[in-house]
């Protein structure tokens, strides 16, 4: 597994307006089939507890502005209850490397709901695939997505990934 140095992706708590934070961006989310949407356990949670884990941000291209890692449901609850407020969200000083935002969007999903539903985890390695060697995914990936490895996957995946590009 890769090792990160914490210097080599530099953040930030901040509080934010939630006018400067992109809802349109689900480059990142495990699932944005949802949309906007909220469950409502969800709602429950952040109205019993508030906000426990702090959405993650990054620099947009626009100046002053933000586009979401991690935590886009969380925004939304926050931007719909209280639009005056603003949101305590750790703020990378620039986008991490792709690796790191795989991992960093992997381990606040985890964090936030414990496991991953099969969607969510359909949804990550669709990102990882666009992101990074399959021969990466299969070692380091799918260990943490507790899912295991079959025999001539990645000759599977090369021959899917080329019928793609033949599609396209």
């Amino acid at each position: 597994m890769k090792k990160f140095m914490r210097d080599s992706f530099s953040f930030s708590y901040r509080l934010i307006s939630p006018d400067t934070i992109s809802s349109e961006d689900l480059d990142w989310s495990l699932h944005p089939w949802t949309g906007k949407q909220i469950p409502e356990e969800l709602v429950n949670s952040f109205n019993r507890s508030g906000i426990v884990n702090p959405p993650s941000l990054f620099p947009a291209t626009k100046k002053n502005q933000y586009k979401v890692l991690a935590g886009y449901r969380r925004i939304c609850f926050s931007k719909s209850c209280y639009p005056d407020k603003k949101i305590l969200c750790k703020c990378y000083k620039d986008q991490p490397p792709p690796e790191q935002c795989l991992y960093l969007v992997l381990d606040d999903q985890q964090f936030s709901s414990n496991s991953l539903s099969i969607a969510e985890k359909a949804r990550f390695l669709h990102l990882a695939s666009s992101l990074i060697p399959t021969s990466q995914i299969l070692e380091e990936y799918l260990p943490l997505l507790q899912l295991k490895k079959k025999s001539g996957a990645p000759q599977k995946s090369s021959q899917l990934k080329q019928r793609r590009k033949a599609l396209s």
